[in-house]
């Protein structure tokens, strides 16, 4: 079978069984979604999509968007965050924030999902994404209080690597609602690449492909610079760059070396493309100088292709590191990743990467699971309703049918240990079919309604 035909999900976490639980739970997703193509809006987009295969309530505020799907909403300015953080917490959505956290205006983000919550109910999730964390800490120390009070307004804290949790423990941030975790996704199978890409791979071996964004933490002139030292030890090496931001002065240094044919400029592309440039390379090249915990590494890996990357943030096991800057030694590794290219072992190697990604995906959704039922179990608003419940948001006429029938049952998966500690007891709320209300149902429509057929959203 040829890598390209492989099914996108082939390895399936035996732990993901008990996920059936989370079906009818309210989940709110702020973060980034494609377009552009990026390791927090394919973390995004994958929970969003596991969720409703768990058919789980599921809504993403798109942050700097204007995207408009039945269950994803563009939020383009701080009113409409506002508003739309408000209205999910009073029809209790678990919120779940995810941030670069390197910048002011991603923790001004983080302390409006922290402010803007339903009194009584489970505080919200923070996953921090940036391998930059670290340095905006030890730099912003004059506001170090600020970020404490803001960090503890959620229920834990995800770091996608060890430096960064260090970073939050540093800011006074307790150490027990720290959880060291891989930004997990879903496995994809490729689609189909940019047609610019044909004339170079015609000509290419090796075909090395990297994935840059504007700033210099990318070092995609870096990469330019240095494809005449990788030409003199592969006289047929290409390469290939894919991702958002000016191609122009990069074209130009590429001129000016006299390589400009033994690159190509792809520009910005949707993940099925990018997966699709991935698959047609001999090799994946990320030569960043900071890195929290790169997707598009995993995503190489889990096409067997091997992966040249620089020594720093969080590197899965078999990947060929360099020394950021150091070109010299990112030649020597490029050759000696190519040369063990045909190596036996590969598809074992990616389906390890893809098993690795989904359990990633999956204890994020755990973590879901132990704050809806750790929280105390109010007199008056169920938790969660059982899977014969009609209705799932709470209305006044359930209140009071719930006061004078309070009925529970004994959870058997009330013994499991949560990622957050014991759980004090199992008990949830039995609830039974509430009265018709307009509103409710309203809601009901809009959070379940059905499924169409667009970019990166499944089809039922």
């Amino acid at each position: 079978m040829r890598e390209v035909d492989r099914p996108s999900r082939p390895v399936k976490s035996a732990a993901s069984q008990s996920l059936d639980d989370l079906s009818g739970a309210r989940v709110l997703i702020i973060g980034n979604t494609p377009p552009p193509h990026g390791g927090i809006a394919v973390h995004v987009q994958s929970l969003h999509d596991r969720l409703r295969e768990l058919d789980a309530w599921v809504r993403v505020l798109s942050l700097g968007n204007q995207r408009q799907t039945p269950s994803i909403q563009g939020v383009a300015n701080a009113p409409a965050l506002a508003a739309e953080l408000a209205s999910h917490a009073l029809i209790g959505f678990l919120p779940h924030l995810h941030i670069s956290g390197h910048t002011p205006k991603s923790w001004m983000i983080a302390a409006a999902v922290a402010a803007l919550r339903r009194p009584g109910s489970p505080g919200p999730l923070l996953t921090l994404h940036s391998g930059m964390v670290p340095m905006f800490v030890r730099a912003q120390w004059r506001r170090r209080f600020w970020l404490r009070a803001v960090a503890r307004g959620f229920s834990a804290i995800f770091a996608v690597n060890e430096e960064v949790a260090e970073a939050v423990r540093a800011m006074g941030f307790p150490g027990d609602k720290i959880r060291v975790l891989a930004a997990g996704f879903i496995p994809a199978a490729p689609g189909t690449p940019p047609p610019e890409l044909e004339h170079l791979r015609r000509h290419a071996l090796p075909l090395i492909v990297s994935a840059i964004a504007p700033g210099p933490i990318y070092a995609a002139r870096a990469l330019v610079r240095a494809l005449p030292q990788i030409a003199s030890r592969l006289p047929c090496a290409r390469l290939a760059l894919f991702g958002p931001g000016p191609v122009a002065p990069l074209r130009s240094l590429a001129q000016s070396l006299g390589v400009l044919d033994r690159v190509a400029f792809l520009g910005e592309l949707n993940r099925s493309q990018a997966l699709a440039v991935m698959a047609q390379g001999d090799l994946f090249l990320r030569a960043t100088r900071a890195d929290g915990d790169a997707i598009c590494v995993r995503e190489a890996l889990c096409l067997g292709k091997p992966v040249v990357a620089s020594r720093v943030g969080v590197r899965p096991e078999g990947v060929h590191l360099f020394t950021p800057g150091d070109s010299g030694e990112m030649c020597r590794q490029i050759e000696r990743a190519f040369a063990t290219s045909r190596a036996p072992g590969r598809l074992r190697r990616a389906l390890d990467a893809q098993a690795r990604a989904e359990a990633d995906l999956d204890q994020v959704l755990h973590s879901y699971l132990a704050l809806l039922d750790d929280r105390p179990v109010p007199r008056r608003a169920p938790i969660r309703q059982s899977p014969a419940t009609t209705a799932a948001l709470p209305c006044r006429a359930t209140e009071r049918c719930d006061e004078t029938r309070q009925v529970f049952h004994r959870d058997a998966s009330a013994a499991r240990e949560s990622p957050f500690g014991p759980r004090p007891n199992g008990n949830r709320p039995f609830s039974v079919p509430p009265p018709a209300c307009p509103l409710r149902d309203g809601l009901n429509a809009l959070v379940n309604a059905p499924r169409f057929d667009g970019e990166g959203l499944r089809k039922e």
